[in-house]
């Protein structure tokens, strides 16, 4: 008889042990995170969107002077360095001034790296193709971060390097080739949302 029990606990502790492997093998479900219009935000959190709304203006004038420029002297297929360079250099540096993360993301990457946050994933997707007039922005609550993100339009002077593809100077699609193999930031109409600014601007007590 006992070892008749011996050979039945065995089996049930074999039997837990092989549950339990498969249950750390199954996929986690994703986190929820609840997407709020910017307009309905409460008063306490109005500085933390405040503050990443100012850093949002800040990155979009500078990358639009510098686009500007490289447009004008070396046309789009110069502008394709000054933007990979200028809008990287932009972000790096209000990271480190401001102390807390930012960036940009799309449903269609140039940059591989730039996906998009956990807590921004569906706004992106849900938003893909539409216009960026019909869109005014989102937050989520992190804790204690708010999460930020606001629309960037396809202005006309990005078409020479983000419009459709067959209409890109050779140069464009050169540089596209060699910098970016993965591309698929082109096909955007002007006034598409092309992509999205971010933040995660720590909630002010």
């Amino acid at each position: 008889m006992p070892r008749i029990l011996a050979v039945l606990v065995a089996l049930g502790v074999a039997e837990l042990v092989t549950i339990a492997a498969a249950t750390s093998r199954a996929p986690r479900p994703a986190p929820e995170f609840t997407v709020i219009p910017i307009a309905q935000a409460p008063a306490e959190l109005r500085p933390a969107i405040e503050i990443a709304d100012g850093v949002f203006a800040e990155i979009r004038k500078a990358h639009l002077t510098e686009i500007t420029r490289a447009v004008a002297s070396g046309g789009p297929g110069g502008a394709i360095t000054v933007c990979h360079q200028s809008s990287a250099a932009v972000i790096e540096r209000v990271k480190r001034e401001k102390g807390f993360d930012v960036g940009r993301t799309s449903d269609r990457l140039r940059n591989p790296t730039n996906v998009p946050k956990p807590w921004a994933a569906e706004i992106v997707r849900k938003y893909a193709r539409g216009t960026a007039a019909s869109v005014d922005g989102f937050y989520v609550n992190l804790g204690d971060r708010v999460g930020v993100i606001r629309p960037v339009e396809e202005a006309a002077i990005c078409a020479g390097c983000h419009g459709p593809a067959d209409r890109l100077e050779p140069r464009v699609h050169k540089e596209l080739k060699e910098r970016y193999p993965a591309d698929h930031a082109t096909g955007f109409k002007t006034g598409e949302i092309r992509g999205w600014l971010w933040a995660e601007v720590p909630i002010q007590k």
